[in-house]
């Protein structure tokens, strides 16, 4: 078992203690639900994870993904909460026949520009619809599909949308 320190995030009952105390993974925040903010290591490049999950599945996969990143700034926040001033990946799930939540709509009609890359969650019982809300916010905003997962997603899942952030950052590294 790893220990990192978190910061609490910017909103939330505790918003006035932001350095925290180490906490263990999973890298859940019990009084506000959500995974805490982890702070940006010196010379990393802030990347937001805004997630919108409706059961569950999403958000602790978005807690997976950062505790596979220990090294990353990455931020969590549900879209609800987020206000990005960086740019962010987006975790979704896919509503009924291959919808996009309306949550996920609004929030990417305010912050869609700082969008670079979308994960999605679906149900393959649905066939040709399964992830579909990421395919169609990736085609509309002209970022790459990074994942579609099946439910909460496996560790397959964990590795490849890690991937595409540790790539994301090297790149900007070099810009």
């Amino acid at each position: 078992v790893r220990q990192v320190t978190l910061a609490r995030p910017e909103n939330g009952p505790d918003a006035a203690d932001r350095t925290g105390p180490s906490f263990i993974f999973p890298l859940l925040d019990p009084l506000v639900g959500f995974p805490f903010t982890r702070r940006a290591p010196a010379g990393g490049f802030p990347m937001l994870l805004a997630f919108d999950s409706l059961t569950g599945n999403v958000r602790r996969f978005v807690g997976s993904v950062q505790a596979a990143l220990p090294d990353c700034a990455l931020d969590a926040q549900p879209v609800q909460a987020a206000q990005p001033t960086e740019d962010f990946v987006l975790f979704t799930y896919t509503l009924g026949t291959g919808q996009v939540p309306a949550t996920t709509a609004r929030f990417l009609e305010q912050h869609g520009g700082r969008l670079r890359g979308v994960v999605s969650s679906g149900s393959f019982h649905w066939g040709d619809n399964f992830g579909r809300a990421g395919d169609l916010i990736a085609a509309r905003y002209g970022v790459p599909l990074i994942a579609n997962i099946n439910t909460g997603g496996t560790a397959q899942d964990r590795e490849t949308v890690a991937a595409w952030l540790r790539e994301w950052e090297e790149g900007q590294a070099q810009a």
